[in-house]
């Protein structure tokens, strides 16, 4: 990845989605709160991707990391497939379902 100038780094320890907590109780945790601001780090100096094995955000840990992001004045979108792009901000503000945009690149 390196020879496309892409850099790896791994917040899985801190932002994975498997906890014995729910992910809304964890999301109020130290251990969120340093790996949130290690990701904002990242994405103030470049763009930046995360990625979990689920593949709608709105059924997955994503989508609260997504909220803090946002609420941090980042923009997001969540790349659905090759085609597909949802933007999460129009459910935090009413709380309306997915609207998708295809052939919309990121």
């Amino acid at each position: 990845m390196n020879h496309a100038h892409i850099e790896y780094v791994h917040l899985g320890e801190s932002l994975g989605g498997y906890r014995d907590l729910d992910y809304r109780e964890y999301k109020e945790s130290d251990a969120f709160t340093a790996g949130l601001v290690e990701l904002e780090n990242h994405a103030a100096r470049n763009r930046c991707a995360f990625m979990c094995a689920e593949k709608v955000p709105w059924q997955c840990h994503r989508r609260f990391i997504a909220e803090a992001l946002l609420k941090q004045g980042f923009k997001v979108h969540h790349i659905l497939d090759e085609e597909t792009l949802w933007d999460p901000q129009e459910l935090l503000l009413g709380g309306i379902m997915p609207k998708l945009s295809r052939g919309v690149s990121p």
